[in-house]
Order: C-alpha cells, then sequence, then structure tokens
C-alpha cells in the first residue's frame, strides 16, 4: 500500500496540471466517511460540485455519483484525473 503523503502528492500534482486545484478535505473522523462528507458539504454551501476520492467504497448513497474510486496500489492514475474532472463539468 502506498503512503497516504505520496497519494496525496500525486493527486495534487494530477490536478495542477488540469488546472484544478484542491479546495479542501474532510478530516479523516472514526464516523462513517459519507456522513463526515455530507457534514462537510452542509458547512460550505459555497460549493457547488465535489468529487470523493476513496479507495473503499462506504454506502455512499446518493454521493456515489461523486465517488472516484482510487487504488490503494495504484495511486491516483490518468483514468481517476478524467472521472474526477468528468463529475466536474
Amino acid at each position: 500500500m502506498m503512503p497516504l503523503d505520496f497519494v496525496a502528492r500525486n493527486i495534487l500534482a494530477a490536478f495542477k496540471e488540469y488546472g484544478r486545484s484542491i479546495y479542501d478535505m474532510t478530516p479523516m473522523l472514526t464516523g462513517q466517511r459519507d456522513e463526515e462528507i455530507r457534514q462537510w458539504l452542509s458547512c460550505h454551501a459555497e460549493v457547488n460540485g465535489f468529487v470523493i476520492l476513496d479507495d473503499e467504497h462506504h454506502d455512499w448513497k446518493e454521493l456515489e455519483v461523486n465517488w472516484v474510486k482510487v487504488s490503494c496500489y495504484m495511486g491516483f492514475t490518468e483514468e481517476n484525473i478524467r472521472e474526477a474532472l468528468r463529475i466536474l463539468q
């Protein structure tokens, strides 16, 4: 498994290459990831588009359309960036 800091640097570099940036990220809390994301969104009403980058399915429900599955072994791939950009269109 790749270290989280390597994956994060990889993601930041990929977004920068496409003229995008990371606005923020949810904290890694001990609760349900889908609830953490909903809570973050409720506190950031200015956000009108988002992508969930995660290596696990967390019963996303209606958030699933915003989820890009990132491999913990491969890191953030070109296919992941294309899917994330498609979601953000």
